[in-house]
């Protein structure tokens, strides 16, 4: 019973922690969408600050990187 009640607990964790990294990739992929919506209406500065909001949420976030260096171009 004892290995039960453990079981239950690390399923639990995991579960736990595996939405909050869910809620985070949207946050980061709002702000990707918001930045290119931005940059579409020939606003960069406001483009390039929705990029930055995205890649603090998930610094590996390869497209936001991408669309702040297009910015640039």
């Amino acid at each position: 019973m004892k290995y039960l009640a453990v079981f239950v607990l690390f399923i639990t964790a995991c579960v736990a922690n595996s939405d909050v990294k869910t809620v985070d990739t949207q946050s980061a992929t709002d702000y990707l969408n918001q930045g290119i919506a931005f940059y579409n209406k020939g606003q960069p500065d406001q483009a390039i600050s929705n990029f930055d909001k995205a890649i603090e949420i998930n610094p590996k976030f390869a497209e936001a990187y991408s669309n702040w260096g297009l910015v640039f171009l």
